[in-house]
């Protein structure tokens, strides 16, 4: 039988407020025999304030395991807990999905609670598989069934719900969370149970789900590498995976005829892999993934010719930005190892990043940033003489870097770490980089962002912008007001003599067909913002057309 340790909360993070219900810090424990019983301390949580209901929800997980009622009571309690639950996560959560790392120590109390309770959850329901598992006098068969498929799915749900909220957290994975799902999906198996239909009343599809749906959904999940996504991606992604969990099989890999080139191992912690050395265990499982890789051309081709995302049931997402993330699964989702587009090599070194405009422009022009000429004819930035000071003295005297030690680069970019103290980074973000102890930085968007609390550092990737930046300043061709301020922004050199200029401007810069006065190399240029070629959390990338020079 499972054994369920109540975990305290601590009272700092949900300290009573001015105007919310009071609710006694340690309340006593209630012995939960009958769903009324359960329903009445259900309805006491304060809904309009989640903190304060997480606290109680915790409470009557406890009283639960702490005197736990007749297993049918049990599972009853536990499904009205869970709809009140998920509102309190989902507001919960705004707090810590996808915000810059590290978090605030209230952020990061939060996202530990809301883990603690979803893994209590996990835990209840487990008790019930267990307790149906050893006790077959309460029900008869059919009844027993339904109630352990029920258990199961609960249970691989809510840790693979710990899954996903680590991905929208930007949180390393904790060591056990995989082997838990496999084991369960391995029971549900085992009893036949892996199909069997169960309700699921808080999810927004309206679709017959069963433990193998959850698995697979989340093993879809898992293989697209939700790191690399916003947030708004990464809820796009799990509503196709679980949309589409129902075209993917799954069978033994002593089945087959020849040894796959991925495989689902059920004794380990860990989803899909490649086996080591080509050897599969017992225990190896294969996903059959050809319907759905089907599905997603068949998608695909819909969408070029016209058809809007929501009548594919793709969600309320724009036609461009559906085309590009089924692009991107598709490799993944075809079980196709993605060939990797430049080479990484191991390196060993510290880099030197900095964050904000008017810092990469320090960094980048070696000077800080002035406003140009209000005369209109000749900018007032200029470099500083590095004969005079030098940059590293520049660095220190005027902007703020962190030193993030280099684990490998390739020709596009860095995969770098640091401690987790620091300036606090974001995914998406526009850095500057200046790697192996050169001075000059180059421009970076990170692509992907992690915070690993067991080793205490923050991992990053960097994908460079292509093209040398040069720090200018833009200002709109129709300010408000004559003492409108320029605003720091940079030019990326073109490739080749055949290419063009790009301006990298802060996010709501552009608009197509824009004008703007440019400072650049002691001139000021009128020109037209042409088109938007990439866009981050900061920052807009775009191609102009230069007008009149003064």
């Amino acid at each position: 039988m499972i054994e369920y340790t109540p975990t305290p909360l601590p009272t700092g993070v949900y300290a009573q407020k001015p105007g919310q219900p009071s609710m006694p810090s340690a309340p006593p424990r209630v012995v939960i025999a009958d769903l009324t019983t359960g329903l009445r301390l259900i309805a006491g949580l304060p809904a309009d304030f989640p903190q304060k209901a997480l606290l109680g929800i915790r409470h009557i997980l406890d009283c639960l395991a702490e005197q736990p009622p007749d297993i049918g009571v049990y599972l009853d309690v536990l499904e009205q807990v869970r709809v009140s639950l998920y509102p309190c996560c989902e507001a919960l959560g705004e707090r810590y999905r996808d915000s810059s790392l590290p978090l605030r120590e209230r952020d990061e109390e939060i996202f530990r609670h809301v883990m603690e309770t979803l893994r209590a959850m996990g835990k209840a329901y487990e008790y019930c598989v267990q307790a149906l598992l050893h006790d077959r006098s309460a029900y008869d068969e059919q009844a027993r069934a339904r109630k352990l498929a029920l258990a199961l799915y609960r249970v691989i749900y809510y840790s693979c719900a710990i899954l996903c909220e680590h991905y929208a957290a930007r949180q390393e994975m904790p060591v056990g969370l995989w082997q838990q799902i496999n084991q369960h999906y391995a029971l549900a198996e085992e009893h036949g149970l892996a199909q069997r239909v169960v309700p699921e009343p808080i999810r927004e599809e309206n679709q017959d789900v069963c433990p193998a749906t959850a698995y697979l959904a989340f093993l879809l999940i898992e293989i697209a590498n939700p790191y690399n996504y916003s947030l708004n991606d990464q809820r796009t992604i799990r509503h196709l995976a679980w949309r589409w969990a129902s075209l993917v099989s799954i069978r033994p890999v002593d089945s087959l005829e020849d040894a796959p080139a991925f495989v689902i191992d059920l004794k380990e912690d860990k989803g899909l892999h490649q086996p080591r050395n080509g050897m599969v265990s017992d225990s190896a499982w294969h996903p059959d993934i050809a319907f759905l890789a089907e599905k997603i051309r068949e998608t695909q081709a819909q969408l070029a010719n016209g058809a809007a995302p929501e009548q594919l049931g793709l969600g309320a997402i724009s036609a461009t930005r559906a085309r590009r993330l089924l692009g991107k699964l598709l490799t993944p989702w075809s079980l196709l190892s993605s060939p990797r587009r430049f080479r990484r090599f191991a390196a060993k070194g510290e880099a030197r990043v900095t964050l904000g405009f008017e810092p990469m422009y320090t960094a980048i022009a070696n000077n800080t940033f002035r406003q140009p000429d209000s005369a209109g004819r000749k900018s007032s930035i200029t470099p500083l003489d590095s004969d005079l000071l030098p940059p590293s003295e520049v660095a220190h005297h005027d902007f703020i870097f962190d030193i993030w030690d280099v684990i490998d680069y390739s020709v596009n970019g860095f995969r770098l770490c640091r401690p987790i103290a620091g300036q606090q980074i974001a995914y998406s973000q526009l850095i500057a980089v200046s790697s192996q102890g050169g001075t000059r930085y180059q421009l970076g968007k990170v692509s992907w962002l992690i915070q690993d609390n067991e080793k205490d550092c923050l991992n990053l990737g960097v994908s460079m912008l292509p093209g040398n930046p040069q720090g200018v300043a833009v200002r709109s061709l129709a300010p408000r007001n004559e003492l409108e301020p320029y605003a720091p922004a940079f030019r990326l050199s073109p490739l080749s003599p055949e290419g063009e200029a790009m301006l990298v401007l802060p996010t709501g810069t552009f608009a197509a067909s824009r004008g703007l006065s440019l400072v650049c190399d002691e001139k000021i240029l009128r020109i037209n913002l042409q088109k938007i070629v990439q866009r981050g959390l900061d920052f807009e990338v775009a191609s102009y057309l230069a007008v009149e020079t003064t």
